[in-house]
């Protein structure tokens, strides 16, 4: 017959291993949202330079997309070397 007491150790196993699962799909969910949100604002950030018209500085889109400075700039980065904008001058960016 099996000792009682193992079927505690084998409980506490049981659940760390469903902790750290758990621990995982937050990761998981996580990473999936900052992509998400990064994809969301180089759109808008490409969308506000399309509907400008003429070239813009990252404060400028900022505040009239309503987005972070800093969240601009990278965005500015990437869509940059995508090659999706340019800057015609320094500081200053446009919609290709």
């Amino acid at each position: 017959m099996v000792h009682p007491a193992a079927f505690y150790e084998y409980d506490n196993l049981f659940k760390i291993i469903l902790e750290c699962l758990i621990i995982v799909v937050i990761i998981q969910i996580y990473i999936l949202l900052r992509r998400k949100l990064k994809m969301d604002v180089k759109d808008k950030v490409l969308e506000t330079l399309k509907n400008s018209g003429e070239p813009m500085k990252a404060g400028e889109i900022a505040e009239t997309a309503n987005i972070d400075k800093k969240e601009v700039d990278k965005a500015l980065k990437a869509l940059k070397s995508e090659e999706k904008i340019s800057s015609p001058k320094r500081c200053y960016y446009s919609a290709n």
